[in-house]
This record gives C-alpha cells, sequence and structure tokens, in this order.
C-alpha cells in the first residue's frame, strides 16, 4: 500500500518537459519525419503523413499564437477534477502545427485570437490519493 501525499504525477509521460529551475522553459514534445518533414504531437514512433519510421524527437514552443479558442461551461467528462469554466485553445507553433490545449485564462474578455501565448506547466488538480497531477496549459504572454 502507498501513502497518500502531495506525490507529483505527470497527466502524460513524453507530452511535455519539465522546468528544473523557475527560470527554465517548458516545451511540448513532438516528433518531425525526415523523410517528409511532417510535424506531430504527441512524438510518434511512425510518420502520420507518410507512414516512415525516420522519425526524430522536437521541442516545440514555449510560445505559440492563439488559433482560436472556447470557454467549457457545461457538465465535464468523467474524471475531471478541475474548475470550471475553463478555456480551451487551439495553438499554433512556429513550427506550423496547430495543438489543442487547456488556457490558464476562461474569460473571454482577456485573451484574442492573435496573441502570443506562453506554455506553463503546472498543477491540473488532485487526484483521488492527494497526489498533484501536473500537466501544461498556456496564457497569454
Amino acid at each position: 500500500m502507498g501513502r497518500k501525499g502531495k506525490n507529483r504525477i505527470l497527466v502524460g509521460e513524453g507530452l511535455f518537459t519539465v522546468p528544473k529551475s523557475p527560470s527554465e522553459e517548458s516545451h511540448l514534445i513532438g516528433s518531425k519525419c525526415k523523410e517528409c518533414g511532417e510535424i506531430a504531437f504527441p512524438k510518434q514512433s511512425t510518420c502520420l503523413n507518410c507512414q516512415s519510421e525516420s522519425v526524430e524527437e522536437i521541442l516545440l514552443g514555449p510560445g505559440a499564437k492563439l488559433y482560436s479558442f472556447t470557454n467549457v461551461n457545461n457538465p465535464v467528462p468523467e474524471g475531471y477534477k478541475g474548475p470550471l469554466p475553463y478555456g480551451v485553445g487551439l495553438l499554433e507553433f512556429p513550427e506550423g502545427i496547430r495543438v489543442e490545449a487547456l488556457l490558464t485564462e476562461s474569460d473571454p474578455e482577456r485573451i484574442k485570437i492573435g496573441m502570443e501565448m506562453v506554455l506553463v506547466v503546472e498543477k491540473l488538480f488532485e487526484d483521488d490519493d492527494g497526489n498533484e497531477v501536473i500537466g501544461f496549459r498556456f496564457r497569454p504572454k
């Protein structure tokens, strides 16, 4: 039996880098095909475009532009433990890929399409055992 407590667990392995210090930036972990140049997130072992197995891991961000967004006010799926309402955005990275992600902001008056956003790694919620579940979101720059 494990002890109840404040362990930190990642919402998913291999999705993002975890900063070792407050001055270090986080990045999403993607992949790029060496054959056709297709970029994917999350990282893939086979190219989604040409099915080549010649892919390499790349870091995305930490900055991106807000391409589109919405706020979720409805009842949430089973297992969701975060706040309501919450913002969800489609972020466009300089590398040319768009990624859907949670936003730190849910007030539509405070976010605008085209604004610069930055990746943050932080506690999303506590699980039933009291562990801090760490994930990524984007906040206005």
